[in-house]
């Protein structure tokens, strides 16, 4: 809680990520309630392990692979029959899933929301990862 200025709100929610900074830069997490991530990244592999810190929560992860499970489904059924109007099911299922995984587990804002490109890589990095078995257990958090 030390490095708040005076008047600032503490919340539950804030945290440091618990990475090393020499291994990842400037990796303290902003108040997920008010703000973005301290930096902007120079690659996406400085990115990722952020990205996971973000969605450490297991029912977000699963909310966030899920709905992207439901989303490639919506665009192979949307082929497979031809009906063209499911398509915009893909993006609401993706994104909806997430946006309850972050609001009501997760308590931060989505880090697509500052990194678009990241993010979404990050999403689909971490299904891919989950579906073969690799996914790494998230870091640990520290309350501040």
């Amino acid at each position: 809680m030390g490095d708040r200025g005076p008047g600032e709100q503490t919340t539950p929610r804030s945290f440091s990520v618990g990475l090393s900074p020499d291994a990842t830069g400037a990796a303290t997490w902003h108040d997920p309630g008010r703000g973005n991530l301290a930096r902007r990244f120079e690659s996406f592999s400085a990115f990722y392990p952020i990205y996971l810190a973000m969605h450490a929560h297991p029912t977000n992860r699963r909310l966030h692979i899920l709905g992207n499970v439901l989303g490639l489904a919506a665009i192979a059924l949307a082929i497979a029959l031809q009906r063209w109007w499911l398509l915009p099911a893909a993006p609401v299922f993706a994104s909806g899933l997430a946006w309850v995984g972050h609001r009501y587990f997760e308590k931060n804002r989505p880090g697509v929301r500052s990194y678009p490109i990241y993010g979404t890589l990050g999403s689909w990095r971490m299904t891919w990862e989950a579906l073969i078995g690799s996914l790494r257990p998230a870091p640990p958090r520290r309350m501040s």
